[in-house]
This record gives C-alpha cells, structure tokens and sequence, in this order.
C-alpha cells in the first residue's frame, strides 16, 4: 500500500463515529400536519412490547397459539401486525408516528443517541456499582469476544446482570409517548454522560425487564422486528414502504399515510427535491450475451462500472442549497459541501445559469492526482477530510487523494421529475445543463450499442482498463426507485482465482461449535408447483468462515427457536435433502436467512456428501441478505449455469481429483485423532496441577480440541493452570531441554525452528498431559517435527502396532489401531507431500510479476521465497496462471508500466463463452500477507494493483 493510501487509510480510521451517524436528512414535515387521534392518553410502551415486541419474538413453529391453523411463521407474524394494528386504528387512532419510530428505531433518522453495545454496557455497570475487577465487568466489556456472544444481543446480558441483583418491577409507568419524549431528551447533543446516567437510573426503577429489553435496543437502534419491517410498513398502508424509499423519513409515511383507502399518486411516489430516495440498481443476470441485447431491445448505453460509492446530489435555489445523500439516505454533505462556496465538491459544479434545481445520481470515487489513478472504495471518506483539511489550511502545494463525483443520470430539473423520460432524453439534458471539472466532477461516457459484440468490445476494454466491468442500460428506459430491473445490467468479468460468482443460498442446516458449521442450500425448481409452493432445497456445500459477531447475534435472532433435533424430527423429503453428511440441526427454508457466498472453486470430488453431488471449494460468508429470502436465492438451475459456463475451474477440479483420494483418507485420520484426544470436556484442561513444572512451552499456533479453535491464549493459560511456563522466544530459554515447542501447522516460525534443530510435538501430547495428570513420555502419534534422535527414542516406547508400552490405551485408541491394520499403503505416503497438499496456497497457479529494473529486488525475492512456503505453483509464463501478483515495489512509475502492459496482454487473449469472460485478477503483495495472517485465501477483490488512469 502506498503512502498516501496508508495516510488516508489511517484518517478515514478516525471518523468520528458520531459524525457519520448524526448526518442524516432532518424531517421536514410539521407536528401541526400530523393525523389527530382520539385525545385520550397513549397506551403504556408495555403494552407494546407485550402486544407486538414480545408475540413476534416468541412466535415459532407448532408452539404459539396462532399456529394452530397450520400457518407458517410469516403468517403468524402478520396476523400479530395486523391485530396490533386494528387494536391502534380503534383505540388510539390514524397516526402511528409515535409507535412507528419505537418500531422501527433504526429508521428514525431524527434522533442519534451515540450509545454502541458496549456503551451502554458501561452505563449499566456504573449504576449498578459493579466492580471493575469482578466476572460482570469482564463478560460485558468482553463481550465482543467472548464465546457466547454470537447468541446473546447487549439488551439481553443487560437484563441479565439486572436480574442478578434487582426485583422485577410492575412496569407499565410509561406510556409511548413518555419514552419518545426520553428518547428526545437522550439525543440532544448537550445530554452528557451524567444525564444519560441519570436517566437510565429512573427507567430501572419504572420498567419491567421486559420494557427494559426493547427500550435497550431502541437505544442501540437495533432492528427490533427484524425481517418484519416491509410488512409492518405495508400492512398500515400499501403504499408505506415504496413512500418510505422515496422520502426515507417515518415522520412523512405515518403523517401522510395514515389512511389506507388513500392511495398516492405517482408524483408522490416519484423524485422530489432535498427528500432522499432509494436510487435504481443494476440486476446481474445469467443470460447469454444475445439475450442481454434483446433484453435490451437491441438498443442500450454502455457505461463503465465504477468502484466507488452511489451518491445523488441535490441542487436547489442556483446553489446555495446542496446536499449529497448515499444510497441508504446517509447525508454526506458536511463533506461534499453544503453550497456552491464549501466543501471539496460542491464548488466544481458547473451548471448553466438556467439550472434552479436539480437532482444528480452518480458514483463518489476516490482520485489520486499525484498518480492521476483511481484508488479502492475503502478510502474514499478519509481522502474527503483530507482534502476539507487542505483547503481549510490554504496549502495549495500538497496534493492528496480526494473525491471525484462521475455523474450519470439527471433526474430532476427546475421543479420537475425526469424519472418518467427516456434514459436518452435525460442524458440529453444531463450534457446541456452540466459542464464538467476534470478531476472533480466529470460525467460518465455512455457509448450506444446494439450487438453482441459491442459489449464484448467494452469488455475487452474494461480489462484493459482494470475496471469493474459494465454496466448496460435501455436507451428508452424510465428510472424506477427502489428497484433492480433488466432495464439496467451489469456484467463484470469472471476471474479464474475465484468461483466466478457470488451465490446468494439459503441456511438449511447447523452444526454448532465454538465456530457454527451453516449447511446451506440450492431451492430445487419444479414446474408443476406455483412459485410460492416451490420450497424444496438440496443440500450444497457448508459454510464455517467469515461471519462476525454481529452476524452471528442477527442470526441467533432470526433463527431463535426454529431450529429443529434432526434425530427428533426429521426434514420431509419434499422440503430438504441431505447427502451424506447431515447437520444436527435443521430449519425450514421459510423461516431461515440468506447468506453471499464466495468461493475458491467447484469442487466436485466430495459428491457424496451434499444432494447437489457437487460443492465449493474453500466457502465463505461475505454477508448475510437482508433483501433476499428463500424465493429469491439462488436456485439449483442457477448453479447449473454458472458451472457449465466455468470452463476454467476444469483446470483446478484436474489437479485436486488426482490428489484427493488419499488426502480424504488422511483427513479421515486425523479427525479420528481428534476424537481419541479430544474424550473429555474442554473445562476439565483448566483444573490445576503440577505437571508441567519446571517445563517452559511456546505455543506456535492454535490447535483445535474436541472440535473447537483453541486460541493461543487459551491454551496458554491451559499450560499456567498446569504449573508451566510461557514463552514467545527460544532465546529467552537457558535449559533447552525444559522446552515444549507445541504446534500443529507447519508455520514459518516452524521451518525455522526444526532447521535449528529444536523438536515440535503435537498439541494432542499436551491434552493427554492434562487428561491423565502425567507429564507422560513422546511418543511418534504425538511427533509433528523432530529429529531423529528423539524419533528413534519416540519408537522404542510403542510397538510394531504403535501401542504404548506404558500409556494405558482407551477403547477410542484401540478401535483406530484396528483401523490402521488395512491402510498400510498409506505409510509410504511421505507426510511432508501430504503437508504440501494442505498448504495454503497449494490450489492456485501464480504469476508473480517481476520488475528487472527494479533496484529492490529483494523484495520479489522474498515474496517468492513465501509463496513457495505455503505451496503456490509459480508458473512462468502469464495465461497458464489464475492469479497475478505484484510485488510492494517503490517505484511507481515502473510499476505503473508493468500493469499497462500485463493488462493489454491479458485482453488480448480473452476467451468469451456465450454469456461470461474470463480473465486474471491483478493483486498486490498485501493480498499474500492477510491470506496467511488469516490463514484463508481473502477476497482478492479487497487487494486491487492500482495504476495510471486511462
């Protein structure tokens, strides 16, 4: 990373928190303009946690009284809306704000309390009195961290340690409007820690803890109702969510919408000016390049994808009002520049003098006028204050990265709505009215099109280019908010380090552990079935990585209670198939959750074990979809089409069938190992002894028992408890023969030590330590790397069989030597091949570019020398590679020539199917460094080869 990207990352590390989350669009609607209702006093916030919160958070199959018809959860749920709602109408009256924004906290744009998580943690810790040395503290301060977080929500340990040690009360003091009125007070900008204190001290002594509960996650603005949010908004009016999308402020749907036989027209429904509104996408379809075109009417714009984030501009009064709103309404104009005088944007805009208002929509992008390139999304915001900063000071010498605004669309102009004109007209008026400010403000080309071979054309040039890809859009088409239509497409290239596409697939199946194993799925089409009634998944792969705690809590939440004991209850066939590896736990497809899921590869080789008969390779989460369900995921048709279409992943499937027979064997043994060390509870390794007294271990990596990570921490004071020693150098260690050097992976730091001849044991000779209380002797099951003499010693201890002569075997251990008598081809397996096949790196063909003119060539070098650690397969010349990587050279000018010419190379030897091209990514040296630190192959998408904008 260059310094100036460092620079920028670290500044944009430095937001405030504060400043992003208070920039939202104010509501613009009057309280005078809101619905009347009948006079009396409001129902108690009670009564709504008890009558809508609590009813949908315990609504689950077969057990709640609104079940009893046979309906699924999605209709209990609506039924419980529906009867809130009716009881609101007739005993409140038609305006719904004051619930609305407590229902839906996380869109009420109007009030930010600056309280996180582990905030309010603290709060509740200080007035409660609770030490900060005791157990409490340390859960709640280590919360993000600590096992258990991944199923429990803040509100809920909250309420928790206040159960510990206070009654429950009554509850039912306040009513909606007197929390609304508190939540007022908390999110004036004077509302110190004290008040807040202060404040928090009075509820605990008016609420219940079922009150306490939601008010908790009303302050953390969580999403109390989860996926219900759509169908709240519509079941109080039809027309609630698509207004929301376009005015994003609660305030305006519940004053305006308060009578369902009223229905807007569509000037309400389309753009107006300073309201945010949920902008057009682009769908990616999986059609064949000729289908696109007729899609697209043989008439279409193509327009270059850009990296960057969507922004639309709002311009009123000849520029002394302007404000800049991100797709989810986020208002970025303290950035951007709130008039035509401030801001690192808004004084490059040049309108003709004509222009009273306006409505743009484009893409903020990140430029770096000392390399005229295009630098990666994630510095986008810190290359805004950079420049607010440079400007402010006066310094017109320094140079820094910054925002470039590149428009493509106008959709409002002099107090009218364009969304309704032709997609040509409105680029027509967009070059008229706007004239550009190379560097700042520039508007995107859109080349017209109508072949085939036009949009291979932009293909081509767009990997010459390294850009995104292509987005095509219908030259007659209307600009419809909100939604993603085949009116716009995007096509990217497919690159052959990765599967190609991201899936969208349903959780059908978990496996829980200190890390959940999710089984996901493929729905199974059926043409006999209406759409709603084609619920059938087959089971396709498993996913364990990339999820983060907020994710794990989210899906705790979806998920809770729905899961079912796969040996109680068995899934029908005609819902779920399983191959044969089948989860402990199964959920219906209609009440489980949408993950992305990116992958390495088709690994077709494991077809046994999932219906599909194939699989992925080296699976992860990249997030979960909150927009999709088990009706819009990807479906087993899907998969087909994208698998055939990957002929590149033949190469990869070649080279791991021919090895993965006796790699699945070895596998096999050692998850047997597993199971023979891993007999007793994790808990029973942190009772004390003094077996390891006088002994200093250094502890090279985590390990895994009974199934779960061990951290290095955690076996650390596993060692503590035991009566040894810790240590992270060798050097520190006098007596070299008290040392234990423990790991199971072959690290760096492994080769380094075995070439210094230091012996490593396995992580199972510790737990049998611990399991049997001795300091017991090594034996070979218990060798990872060591010399011969401690190999030799090692085979004396046990016989022709591998059974010790003085360790007691368990019946475990017994039935695995049994095992081993009929695998004795495997013992001429040498085990460093059999490590190699597990390496890192060991699936992918790399090309690591090389700058002859370079004075620092040590850097390639010792680029090299770790590639061919962890078994990456250098190839020398560039179209047998699936990925590219550039050594960190300093020398940007070299290294900008290198990428020009690899990229040209590389489009002129594309090779396009019907509907996909695929090329070779170009990745920095960082990419190589976060895959070992995180012992995954990252996204290589994350790590981008910046160069020269063409």
């Amino acid at each position: 990373m260059s310094e100036p990207e460092v620079k920028i990352k670290e500044e944009n590390e430095r937001i405030p928190a504060a400043f992003e989350l208070t920039k939202y669009v104010d509501d613009d609607v009057k309280d005078e303009q809101a619905p009347k209702n009948f006079g009396g006093p409001l129902p108690t916030f009670k009564w709504l946690c008890e009558n809508l919160f609590d009813k949908l958070d315990k609504t689950i199959n077969h057990t709640n009284y609104y079940s009893a018809g046979g309906a699924t959860v999605t209709d209990q749920k609506q039924r419980i809306v529906e009867h809130f709602f009716r009881e609101w109408r007739s005993t409140v009256g038609p305006n719904i704000y004051p619930a609305l924004c407590l229902i839906l906290p996380h869109k009420d744009r109007t009030r930010i309390y600056n309280i996180k998580d582990q905030v309010l943690g603290r709060r509740i810790l200080e007035i409660l009195k609770i030490p900060k040395n005791s157990e409490t503290t340390s859960k709640i301060m280590n919360w993000k961290r600590s096992r258990s977080a991944k199923a429990a929500r803040m509100s809920d340990i909250c309420i928790e340690v206040i159960q510990a040690r206070r009654t429950d009360k009554k509850g039912g003091e306040l009513s909606i409007g007197d929390v609304n009125d508190i939540l007022d007070e908390m999110s004036k900008d004077e509302f110190k820690k004290e008040q807040q204190n202060k404040m928090l001290i009075e509820l605990l002594d008016k609420m219940c803890f079922l009150e306490l509960r939601y008010f908790f996650d009303i302050l953390l603005k969580k999403n109390v109702v989860k996926n219900m949010e759509n169908r709240i908004l519509n079941t109080w009016h039809p027309d609630a969510q698509q207004y929301l999308s376009v005015v994003t402020s609660l305030k305006t749907v519940a004053y305006k919408l308060y009578d369902p036989n009223e229905r807007l027209n569509k000037t309400d429904l389309s753009i107006n000016l300073s309201k945010p509104f949920a902008p057009q996408l682009a769908l990616k379809p999986n059609l064949s390049y000729s289908r696109v075109v007729q899609k697209l009417e043989n008439d279409f714009f193509i327009e270059e994808k850009m990296d960057g984030e969507r922004i639309q501009m709002h311009y009123d009064n000849y520029g002394k009002t302007i404000n800049y709103w991100s797709r989810r309404a986020t208002d970025y104009t303290y950035l951007y520049g709130q008039d035509l005088e401030n801001g690192c944007i808004s004084p490059h805009l040049k309108f003709v003098d004509a222009v009273q208002s306006c409505v743009l929509d484009g893409e903020m992008i990140t430029y770096d006028p000392q390399r005229n390139a295009i630098l990666p999304f994630g510095v986008l915001k810190g290359s805004a204050l950079h420049e607010l900063q440079r400007l402010e000071s006066g310094d017109e010498n320094k140079l820094y990265a910054r925002p470039l605004f590149m428009v493509f669309d106008l959709l409002y102009l002099n107090g009218r709505s364009l969304a309704n004109k032709a997609l040509e007209e409105r680029k027509k008026f967009l070059r008229k009215i706007l004239n550009e400010s190379p560097q700042f403000v520039e508007i995107i080309e859109a080349k017209r099109a109508s072949t085939e071979d036009d949009i291979k054309l932009a293909l081509t040039n767009a990997v010459e280019k390294g850009s995104e890809g292509v987005v095509l859009k219908q030259i007659k088409s209307h600009y419809q908010i909100d939604k993603r239509t085949d009116q716009w497409v995007k096509i990217k290239p497919e690159y052959l380090e990765e599967f190609g596409e991201n899936v969208d697939l349903v959780v059908i199946g978990r496996e829980k552990s200190k890390k959940d194993m999710f089984f996901c799925g493929l729905r199974v089409s059926d043409d006999d079935l209406d759409d709603d009634l084609k619920c059938k998944f087959w089971s396709f792969c498993r996913v364990a990585n990339g999820f983060d705690k907020n994710e794990y809590r989210e899906i705790e939440r979806i998920t809770q209670g729905k899961w079912k004991d796969i040996n109680k209850e068995k899934p029908p066939a005609s819902l779920i198939e399983f191959g044969k590896r089948v989860p402990p736990e199964w959920i219906d497809p209609k009440d489980s959750f949408v993950i992305e899921v990116k992958a390495r590869s088709i690994d077709r080789s494991i077809s046994k074990n999932y219906k599909t008969s194939t699989t992925l390779y080296n699976a992860y989460n990249r997030k979960i979809r909150d927009d999709k369900d088990w009706r819009t995921a990807s479906t087993l048709d899907d998969y087909k089409h994208i698998k055939d279409s990957r002929t590149s992943v033949k190469s990869t499937e070649q080279k791991l069938v021919s090895k993965k027979k006796r790699l699945i064997r070895k596998r096999h043994r050692e998850s047997q190992d597993e199971e023979i060390w891993n007999d007793d509870d994790f808990n029973k390794m942190s009772k004390s002894s003094e077996i390891f007294e006088g002994l200093t271990f250094m502890v090279l990596s985590d390990v895994f028992y009974k199934n779960n990570r061990i951290t290095l921490d955690e076996l650390s004071s596993i060692i503590h408890v035991n009566g040894g020693k810790v240590t992270k150098n060798e050097t520190t260690i006098q007596d070299w023969s008290s040392l234990r050097i423990i790991s199971d992976k072959f690290t760096i730091q492994a080769s380094a030590l075995k070439k210094k001849g230091f012996d490593i044991l396995k992580s199972s000779w510790l737990f049998k330590c611990v399991e049997i209380k001795q300091n017991i002797q090594v034996e070979p099951k218990y060798c990872f790397k060591v010399n011969g003499e401690l190999e030799l010693k090692s085979n004396k201890r046990v016989d022709s069989f591998g059974d010790s002569y003085k360790i007691p075997i368990t019946e475990d251990e017994l039935k695995k030597l049994f095992l081993e008598l009929n695998e004795n081809d495997f013992n001429d397996v040498d085990i460093d091949e059999q490590l190699n096949e597990v390496l890192l790196f060991n699936d992918l063909k790399i090309y690591l570019v090389n700058i002859e003119e370079s004075k620092h060539q040590f850097i390639h070098t010792q680029l090299l020398l770790r590639l061919q650690l962890f078994g990456a397969e250098l190839v020398e010349d560039l179209k047998d590679s699936q990925l590219i990587i550039f050594p960190n050279y300093p020398e940007y000018e070299l290294m900008n020539l290198k990428v020009k010419e690899i990229r040209r190379q590389l489009s002129e030897g594309l090779k396009f199917s019907d509907k996909s091209v695929t090329t070779i990514r170009l990745v920095n040296q960082d990419w190589v460094n976060a895959s070992i630190n995180q012992n995954i192959q990252v996204d290589a998408k994350d790590f981008p080869v910046i160069s020269e904008r063409s």
